[in-house]
């Protein structure tokens, strides 16, 4: 953390690396963050430590709890990753085989016979003879320049890159199954608010039908309602349908066909809005810590090339400074990410509340209208302004609670997730 001009050397015991104002880094190309960080975000100035462990727990549904607990062993990017991963760690032993001694032994035995008839009129009898050879050879290549420790050494922040790599998988399909979840539930909660909106349609156009056979109600109301009718029936199948999309991508995520994966929640309504303390941004910077592994595992590589060697150093440094100034970036967005979901968080609160209050309101007006609408007061275009309101206030509402859910998926996300400080294996392996 920065304080005026001054900088600290160390950020984090965990931080693989330094993120260290100009000038106080332990060398050249020693990560560095430009600008103090502030003390807490604007959108949440709690500093309570994030609890971000199993996260997905949060939204109090066994159903997503089981689902990314099959995600975690089935996912096929999670596999991939742990393959390469493994490709890492053999990397590892083969690089690391060239500073030891190369020992090989050798056992070679044979038996000749020589015939005894070689001499016109003579018959002896043949001769063997064995032979055998034993030979343990030992050869080693000093490594004067430091090319193999250094080739050692990259192959070992490739494997730790490779690991971190596995959690980024991991994360990024948590997240993804979690918001395909909440996207299913949503979708089919608005198609059965919009087969209920129907219904309550064709109610009404029962009754403006009943007020037609006595004079009081013209052929354009019967037209008017039953338009709206079959305006509330033809919203329902592309919610069905995104709702459906979102199953089948779910199914991607956990591995399996999309016939064999059903869900049982249908209802945003019982799933449990999670409480999230995103901690400082100080700490946050803990979590991109896989960024040191891969600017050192892109360039801790030999720069000794023969006559290319200036050549070689120049690319070396480019390169180096190329990554770190990505990391730099990697910071600056995930503080960035961590801000835009707690606003969004702050604010779909707001706007849920306001808008559960005009749902409330424009219920109560269309119970009032309908039941006008019975006793022959009431303007039948005020009636149908009325039914429009509420089904869309209603339709809303779902919407933004989903917004709410997903701000809060996204948010963990942007957290880090649940990373332990080493990262974790698969369970493949």
């Amino acid at each position: 953390m920065w304080k005026g001009g001054m900088c600290v050397r160390k950020v984090a015991v965990a931080l693989a690396g330094m993120v260290l104002m100009p000038g106080c880094a332990r060398d050249a190309f020693a990560p560095y963050f430009a600008h103090p960080l502030p003390p807490t975000y604007q959108a949440a100035p709690g500093v309570r430590p994030a609890n971000v462990s199993r996260w997905w727990t949060r939204f109090a549904s066994p159903e997503l709890d089981a689902l990314i607990a099959a995600a975690n062993f089935d996912n096929l990017d999670i596999a991939v990753a742990v393959a390469q991963l493994r490709q890492a760690e053999a990397q590892v032993r083969i690089t690391g085989a060239a500073l030891w001694p190369a020992l090989s032994y050798g056992d070679a035995s044979s038996r000749s016979q020589v015939s005894g008839t070689n001499a016109p009129g003579v018959i002896a009898l043949p001769t063997i003879r064995d032979s055998y050879s034993k030979a343990l050879n030992a050869s080693y290549t000093l490594d004067v320049w430091g090319q193999n420790r250094d080739a050692l050494e990259a192959a070992i922040r490739t494997k730790a890159a490779s690991a971190y790599q596995v959690e980024v998988v991991r994360l990024t399909t948590y997240a993804a199954a979690v918001n395909d979840f909440l996207v299913y539930a949503a979708n089919y909660e608005r198609a059965k608010v919009a087969k209920n909106n129907a219904a309550d349609a064709e109610r009404i156009l029962g009754v403006i039908g009943q007020r037609r056979a006595v004079g009081t109600a013209a052929d354009l109301d019967i037209a008017q309602q039953k338009s709206l009718v079959e305006i509330q029936r033809a919203n329902i199948p592309p919610l069905v349908q995104a709702a459906e999309n979102a199953r089948i991508a779910l199914a991607v995520l956990l591995g399996r066909p999309a016939q064999s994966v059903q869900l049982a929640t249908r209802s945003l309504g019982r799933l449990r809005l999670p409480v999230v303390s995103p901690g400082i941004p100080a700490t946050l910077l803990l979590r991109p810590e896989s960024g040191i592994y891969s600017i050192a595992a892109g360039v801790t590589q030999p720069i000794f090339d023969g006559d290319r060697l200036r050549g070689q150093l120049a690319l070396s440094v480019a390169d180096r400074q190329q990554l770190l100034e990505a990391y730099r970036k990697s910071i600056v967005q995930a503080l960035s990410d961590v801000e835009t979901a707690l606003i969004a968080m702050r604010e779909n609160a707001a706007r849920e509340r306001a808008q559960r209050l005009g749902v409330a309101e424009a219920k109560r007006a269309f119970a009032l209208s309908e039941l006008k609408l019975r006793e022959g007061t009431i303007d039948l275009q005020t009636l149908l302004n009325t039914q429009i309101t509420l089904f869309q206030a209603q339709d809303t509402l779902i919407q933004i609670r989903l917004a709410r859910l997903q701000a809060a998926a996204a948010l963990y996300q942007a957290l880090g997730g649940d990373w332990e400080e080493t990262p974790a294996m698969s369970p493949l392996q």
